[in-house]
């Protein structure tokens, strides 16, 4: 019952914080062009995996997944 009550809690102070642009959300991650494609290169060539990639990027697999499906549709 408290996690509920809490949930709610927090889903109305959110929902206040975005009507007066107080709430920014999460920032973006930052990822250094030319050290993503040397990576990527591995990556093509079977040398590394996406866990291995996304470790030396600093980065989560859901994000590497991301960076991952973007490339692919440009």
């Amino acid at each position: 019952m408290k996690d509920k009550i809490y949930l709610k809690d927090k889903e109305n102070g959110i929902e206040i914080a975005k009507r007066e642009h107080r709430f920014k959300g999460r920032k973006e991650v930052k990822i250094d062009d030319t050290t993503f494609n040397k990576q990527y290169e591995l990556y093509e060539r079977r040398k590394i995996t996406k866990t291995q990639m996304a470790e030396k990027l600093n980065i989560s697999r859901p994000t590497l997944d991301k960076l991952l499906k973007e490339k692919a549709e440009k």
